[in-house]
């Protein structure tokens, strides 16, 4: 048994490592290392918090995203249905994705400051319907066309980063999920 412990901070980062000699190891994903041969297994944990304020605004046929962008925009600029604070941005639902909030054709904007310590890291972003994401003001991301659930990621640098995170759910399937994870060396 091994016991972990992290240490209280702003942000949980850890990695452990561990390396078997034995038997052959089948490993989940394929692959067979042969008996006698070292297989490494990790697992690591990597969270910065976020102070994200979340506003939810709902819209109608006529303020498609994709197709109108202008009445989008303008159904944005208006008073939210529904604001919060959270320290991460991740939503799933197949039914209504927040409380008080309509299942079909809504969207949000989430604004929030995280620090990251020194390095390179891998903002992910796993949006359906569409999303795009700016970093210090700048768009560093933009998988605004409709599509299914799918990954879309971006190198950004360590230090104090505003983001800015636009959102929209036309029907069906709903996720929105942002990650930020070190870009790790492995050996």
């Amino acid at each position: 048994m091994i016991s972990v412990t992290p240490r209280v901070g702003p942000v949980t980062d850890y990695e452990i490592a561990l390396t078997y000699v034995g038997v052959e190891v089948t490993p989940p994903r394929g692959g067979v290392t042969p008996p006698g041969q070292a297989y490494t297994f990790r697992y690591s944990r990597f969270f910065a918090p976020a102070q994200w304020t979340i506003n939810f605004f709902e819209y109608g046929e006529s303020a498609d995203p994709a197709k109108a962008p202008a009445a989008f925009a303008k159904a944005l600029s208006g008073k939210p249905v529904k604001s919060l604070r959270a320290d991460r941005i991740d939503f799933l639902s197949g039914g209504v994705l927040e409380e008080g909030v309509a299942r079909h054709r809504f969207g949000f904007v989430a604004e929030g400051t995280v620090t990251l310590p020194r390095g390179d890291y891998t903002l992910q972003l796993i949006p359906d319907d569409g999303a795009r994401v700016w970093l210090d003001g700048k768009l560093v991301l933009d998988a605004w066309e409709r599509h299914e659930s799918r990954v879309d990621e971006v190198t950004i640098s360590g230090g104090t980063r505003r983001l800015k995170v636009e959102y929209y759910e036309l029907s069906g399937w709903a996720e929105i999920r942002l990650d930020i994870q070190p870009r790790r060396t492995r050996n």
